[in-house]
């Protein structure tokens, strides 16, 4: 029994050395942490010795990074440039016009296709292409797309 209170009073004075280390440690950190403060301070405010170099004379370390592959720096990027479709020039519409029908009660365009020749007959209102006709007139049809018009006209007849 003795030799068990011997023990504990050994484990005892053991642990409260440990916490004497603990606390030793922690104030030496903190000492530590002040004089450096300290000299940072006296250095004009720099904790970084790198910070007093100015950037320009660190263009080689720009120009040639270390960790990129082939030491090159990545190409600069570009912001895409958004085209308003009705900032271009307009398109003429993919018509020529044909012949119209103009009666008491409706209007047609007759139009054909320039790329397939296809024939169209288009009410007011119809559209084809994404051109809307918009009026049609005995020798004339004008079809508009968004803020976009365009009037086709019929070829004048020629004389003999």
């Amino acid at each position: 029994m003795r030799r068990a209170a011997s023990m504990l009073a050994a484990m005892r004075g053991a642990a409260s050395i440990l916490a004497a280390m603990r606390r030793a440690h922690s104030i030496f950190a903190l000492c530590l942490a002040v004089s450096s403060a300290a000299l940072a301070q006296q250095a004009g405010g720099l904790s970084n010795p790198l910070w007093s170099t100015p950037l320009e004379s660190l263009a080689a370390t720009r120009g040639r990074p270390l960790f990129t592959q082939g030491r090159r720096p990545p190409p600069l990027a570009v912001a895409p440039t958004t085209k308003n479709v009705f900032d271009a020039a307009p398109t003429p519409p993919p018509f020529s016009l044909v012949g119209t029908v103009v009666g008491d009660d409706e209007k047609f365009a007759v139009l054909q296709e320039t790329g397939s020749r296809n024939i169209l007959r288009l009410k007011v209102g119809a559209s084809a292409a994404g051109w809307d006709v918009a009026d049609v007139a005995p020798r004339s049809v004008t079809l508009k797309r968004g803020p976009q018009s365009v009037t086709l006209e019929l070829p004048k007849p020629a004389l003999r």
